[in-house]
């Protein structure tokens, strides 16, 4: 049966959003707005837990469930035990099924969320910052559930019941596919509360949603809104615990790199171009943001263009030149473990 086809059914899944004609009950109501076009209530696909709770008391003769239910069988289970970290780690996150795990790097923050899959097989969608991690997500649940999850992103999509994908290419998809995975797998979610970023986790109606960090706090103080696209801090793993114990004994420092005068030039024309967009848009919509441009993005060429300068950006911040030498420095100074 497709997906939405319930009789009596009244809530829908619509790019991203939940449309329903039913009057919102009080409970739900400061989440919607009424949509002339569509003659029809909206509201964030994020809110799907609270809209189904409270059409369902309301109306007891509509069926209003989105997601399908349909459980995942893992071929095979390779899965190590937990240390008691850990597993403290996994009975926080799985009393409400919703929320962040916050644990220094290097503790098995990749191990609890592969356990809580084992534990909840439903469609999931594992969310990751950057090409190189989303294939290391892949690896490891072939490695440890015998699973061969779908790609979705690096010029890929083939969509699975359990598939990895990386915050752009979420953004990008996730109207289209945000009815479809029960589970959301955030790895280092602190990228996620970004303008733009945060689309992945509001256009999905997964009622269970795990972040998994090192470090939740950002310079702008948007890890608030973690609390409503993921869920608040269930368990927080010190770092002053770990280390010494679990981790060995580090000291930070910091090394400064620079660009070359190529990709300094390149960075700030792309500057240029993001804000006299954004500064031309706010003239005419005073609350213009990144999220009505993501928005635009498959209408309008000047959108496409802007939002191009802007991952142009992010990846001379993340591959500078001088960065990847200064890596290979370190590597080659530590390849044997001593100083």
């Amino acid at each position: 049966m497709p997906l939405n086809s319930t009789v009596n059914q009244p809530l829908r899944f619509d790019k991203g959003t939940l449309l329903f004609e039913l009057q919102p009950p009080p409970g739900i109501a400061n989440y919607c707005k009424w949509d002339k076009r569509a003659d029809a209530w909206r509201c964030d696909a994020l809110h799907y837990q609270e809209v189904e709770y409270a059409l369902k008391e309301t109306y007891p003769d509509y069926a209003v469930r989105i997601p399908q239910g349909i459980k995942v069988s893992w071929p095979c289970a390779n899965l190590p035990p937990l240390r008691d970290d850990q597993e403290s780690a996994l009975q926080a996150w799985i009393k409400t099924r919703r929320g962040v795990l916050v644990m220094p790097t290097g503790t098995g923050k990749t191990e609890v969320a592969l356990h809580i899959m084992h534990r909840m097989p439903v469609f999931t969608l594992v969310v990751a910052p950057v090409r190189d991690l989303m294939y290391q997500w892949h690896q490891r649940i072939q490695d440890r559930l015998g699973y061969n999850a779908g790609i979705i992103g690096d010029n890929t999509f083939n969509k699975q019941p359990v598939s990895v994908t990386t915050y752009d290419s979420a953004c990008i998809h996730m109207q289209n596919f945000g009815a479809e995975f029960e589970l959301l797998i955030f790895d280092e979610c602190h990228h996620l509360p970004g303008q733009v970023r945060s689309d992945a986790a509001r256009m999905s109606v997964a009622p269970y949603r795990l972040g998994l960090t090192a470090t939740p706090e950002r310079s702008d103080g948007r890890e608030a809104a973690l609390d409503l696209l993921i869920g608040p801090i269930v368990f927080r793993y010190p770092l002053s615990k770990a280390k010494g114990h679990i981790l060995a004994h580090y000291e930070v420092k910091r090394i400064p790199v620079y660009l070359t005068s190529e990709e300094q030039a390149k960075y700030d024309l792309c500057s240029s171009v993001i804000r006299h967009f954004m500064s031309e848009q706010c003239k005419l919509h005073p609350n213009y943001s990144f999220i009505d441009l993501r928005k635009e993005y498959s209408k309008s060429p000047e959108a496409r263009r802007v939002l191009q300068a802007f991952y142009a950006k992010e990846s001379i911040e993340d591959r500078a030149h001088e960065k990847m030498r200064v890596l290979e420095d370190l590597f080659r100074l530590h390849c044997t473990g001593s100083a």
